[in-house]
C-alpha cells in the first residue's frame, strides 16, 4: 500500500511538471483526472476490500483494525493526496462532508428517488468517481464506463469494506 501511494506521488509530481511546461493544460488536467480515478479505484480500493467495519473505526492501514464509512472515504482521499481534515470530515453528516469536498455545481441531491434514476444519471455523467451520501452512510459510486459499483465500509453483512454492483446493493436499494 505504501508503495502504491509512493507511485501515486511520483505520477502526480510528473503531471505537475508537465502542466508547468505544457501550453495545453486541459490535456494534462484530463490525464490527472484519469490518474486519480484509476489509482483510487484500481490501486488503493483493492487493499481496503475486506477491512473490518466498525461504527467508530479509524484505521489508517487497510486490512488492519476497523474502519467506519466516513473514515473510509476521507482516508482514501487523503491517501490520494487530497488535503482535508480526515477526522473532522469523517464525523460529519454525509451531506455536510460532501459540501466540504465537492464544488457546489457538481452536487446533485436525490430525495425519495428510485435507485434506477440515480444510477441512470451517473451513467449519463460518464466515467468517474462520485461520493454518495445517504441518511446515515457514505461511500463511493464508481462508473467505470460499463458498470456502476458501490464501494463502501458496510455496516451490514459482511461488516467490511466491499465493492458491489450498485444496482444490487441492499444499502442503496433501501
Amino acid at each position: 500500500y505504501i508503495s502504491e501511494m509512493d507511485d501515486i506521488t511520483k505520477e502526480k509530481q510528473q503531471l505537475k511538471e508537465e502542466i508547468e511546461m505544457m501550453p495545453d493544460k486541459a490535456n494534462v488536467i484530463r490525464k490527472a483526472e484519469h490518474l486519480f480515478q484509476d489509482k483510487l479505484t484500481g490501486a488503493l480500493f483493492p487493499y481496503w476490500l475486506g477491512t473490518n467495519y466498525d461504527f467508530y473505526g479509524q484505521t489508517l492501514t487497510p486490512g488492519r483494525g476497523e474502519i467506519a464509512c466516513g473514515y473510509f472515504v476521507t482516508t482514501t482521499l487523503e491517501d490520494m493526496g487530497v488535503t482535508l481534515d480526515r477526522k473532522g470530515l469523517a464525523k460529519m453528516a454525509s451531506e455536510q462532508m460532501i459540501k466540504e469536498l465537492v464544488d457546489k455545481k457538481h452536487i446533485k441531491r436525490y430525495s425519495r428517488q428510485p435507485l434506477k434514476r440515480v444510477l441512470s444519471d451517473i451513467q449519463f455523467e460518464g466515467k468517474g468517481v462520485y461520493i454518495i451520501g445517504l441518511d446515515t452512510h457514505t461511500g463511493f459510486l464508481v462508473n467505470d464506463g460499463n458498470d456502476i459499483y458501490f464501494t463502501h465500509a458496510s455496516g451490514r453483512r459482511p461488516w467490511a469494506v466491499v465493492e458491489e454492483l450498485a444496482e444490487n446493493s441492499i444499502v442503496l436499494n433501501k
